[in-house]
């Protein structure tokens, strides 16, 4: 994701500062900015990126001009007060003019020889003028609706016509922002403001379909609407929006579910742009999950970042660009080893240790229908209230307790120091285990950044839950055992 920012941001400023015959020139006129410093940026995801900074002269006007076309996008112009109006580059004519008032840049803001951003300026203003109307009239029909009920009776049916009249507001406010975007969606295809549209638009599910039916759907038809070959998109909030909605509540909310709907739409875009792995939107949607599944909080969706790893990364199903960059490989390659051998659904990875007698244990061949692993530090203060926690739960759930083999792992190699900790601390009733030349190399197979970290292993060694609080061991457990119910 930084290299593709970086990538945007160089060329961004390359062209803006580029001389020769102009391909783009962009016209600002902003009544009321005196010699006022403004900065232009581009919407990378829903995150705007700068590519330059310019200064107005007296009367606010200033100009954007250079010998290649601009990235196509959605931009914005970020005023010092950081008021800020977005602007569309969506096409090769790049030549146009935008007037606005600084005290009031969206309800002013107007184009010339830009039919686009002039729909897109009136889309924006009948938007804000339809929420303001629907606000208010849901308000005044709360209003009226909780005081109905005391009125005397000659005043209740104006009151109640009151309500319906708002009620028909609201509808009115409605029918009028559809109609509106009907009309740039049938007539305007190819805008900016279209492909923002279609990124909000809802898909029709069959009737009577079964929930697996339901999900398989709208998995394969979320993106009807988009036109995934439209390069535009990565410089689109509402296409990384999208995105969220997709993996965070429309499909089911499992790590295989989420992977197989990333793939599914990742083949869609192939098929669309027909760039190989070359193409933006293929690579800036990878990119995009990447980054979100590489530190996710939820459990088990550390199988998501490394089947993408395994499927797209390791596979080589990447732009040149990214193949050619030794460094960013060996990195995506380290992390995938240091994340995929403990993930949930996978076998923990065996370690032979010596316990306080000095004997060899290795934890594949530990008993108990369960195994609570906690890795520690014997100078952690956060260890050790995580481990009295851990001790206080065991002994008020007893039925639990007898289901589960403790193991508490010193990180460090302070033997002696390890064994009188133990001792002080009442820890004989468990596993207590050290790798005091650190042969076992378990910081690598169990991803320990820092400590305390806390797995848990079922019978057969399959870990089902990593990196939790305390507070999440027993439910963690819970829910596993439901499902095997």
């Amino acid at each position: 994701m930084k290299r593709i920012v970086l990538f945007i941001l160089a060329f961004c400023a390359a062209v803006m500062s580029a001389t020769g015959a102009p391909k783009h020139k962009i016209d600002f006129e902003i009544t009321g900015l005196h010699n006022a410093e403004v900065q232009i940026a581009i919407y990378h995801g829903a995150t705007a990126m700068e590519v330059t900074k310019v200064r107005t002269d007296a009367k606010g006007c200033f100009t954007l001009t250079g010998d290649t076309l601009l990235v196509k996008g959605l931009y914005l112009m970020v005023l010092p007060n950081h008021q800020f109006l977005e602007f569309a580059v969506e096409n090769e004519t790049q030549f146009f003019k935008i007037i606005a008032d600084a005290n009031d840049l969206e309800g002013t803001a107007k184009a010339e020889n830009s039919n686009g951003n002039g729909m897109f300026f009136e889309f924006k203003r009948k938007n804000r003028m339809m929420m303001e109307r629907y606000k208010h009239a849901v308000s005044r029909v709360q209003e009226l609706s909780k005081a109905l009920p005391t009125m005397e009776p000659d005043l209740r049916k104006q009151v109640a016509d009151s309500i319906a009249s708002y009620r028909e507001m609201q509808m009115q406010s409605m029918r009028e922002m559809r109609s509106f975007q009907n009309n740039v969606l049938q007539y305007n295809r190819s805008s900016l403001l279209a492909a923002i549209m279609n990124c909000t638009r809802e898909i029709t599910l069959p009737q009577n379909l079964t929930q697996d039916e339901r999900w398989a759907f709208v998995r394969d038809h979320f993106f009807d609407f988009v036109n995934l070959a439209d390069n535009r998109l990565p410089h689109i909030p509402a296409y990384k929006q999208m995105l969220d909605r997709y993996v965070g509540r429309e499909l089911i909310q499992h790590p295989d579910s989420v992977t197989v709907g990333i793939d599914t739409l990742l083949n869609q875009i192939l098929r669309t742009e027909q760039k190989g792995y070359e193409g933006s939107v293929y690579y800036f949607t990878l990119n995009y999950f990447f980054t979100k599944f590489q530190n996710t909080a939820y459990q088990g969706y550390d199988r998501i970042f490394t089947n993408m790893i395994e499927h797209h990364y390791l596979t080589r199903h990447l732009p040149k660009s990214a193949l050619e960059n030794a460094d960013f490989m060996e990195r995506v390659e380290l992390r995938y080893k240091a994340v995929s051998p403990s993930c949930i659904g996978n076998h923990a990875p065996d370690l032979q240790l010596r316990d306080t007698e000095g004997r060899w244990v290795h934890t594949d061949s530990l008993p108990g229908e369960y195994t609570v692993l906690i890795f520690y530090d014997i100078e952690c203060e956060h260890c050790a209230q995580v481990i009295e926690t851990w001790k206080e739960t065991l002994s008020s759930n007893a039925p639990f307790a007898s289901r589960i083999n403790t193991v508490l792992f010193y990180t460090g190699d302070l033997k002696n120091e390890w064994k009188e900790y133990v001792n002080r601390k009442q820890l004989q009733p468990y596993v207590n285990l050290i790798d005091a030349f650190g042969s076992s190399k378990f910081a690598e197979k169990y991803n320990i950044g820092s400590t305390p970290v806390i797995y848990v292993l079922n019978r057969d060694k399959i870990v089902i839950a990593r990196h939790i609080p305390v507070s999440e061991i027993l439910p963690s457990i819970s829910r596993y055992s439901k499902t095997l119910k």
